[in-house]
């Protein structure tokens, strides 16, 4: 299996859900539990190609990660400056 094999819809959702859903980034081992039985490093290359394109965020060597979708992180940052924190 190769980075290409796994739709970018597919894996901007899966950061997308837990994103909106637990209110925080997402973490490598939550792309993982989305996607079993595919390899760390296939789904860290699918992350690095998504970073690279602006579609993403996060870090792709190999910690934790934090991704998440830059829109989502805007609107956490317009609701800070707006005094509210949901």
């Amino acid at each position: 299996m190769k980075a290409a094999d796994i739709k970018d819809e597919g894996f901007l959702a899966a950061v997308e859900r837990v994103n909106d859903s637990e209110d925080h980034w997402a973490l490598v081992w939550d792309i993982e539990a989305a996607f079993p039985g595919v390899p760390r490093k296939v789904l860290l290359a699918k992350a690095r190609r998504l970073i690279r394109r602006g579609v993403l965020d996060g870090c792709d060597c190999g910690c934790r990660g934090d991704f998440y979708i830059p829109a989502w992180n805007e609107r956490r940052v317009v609701a800070w400056r707006e005094g509210s924190t949901s």
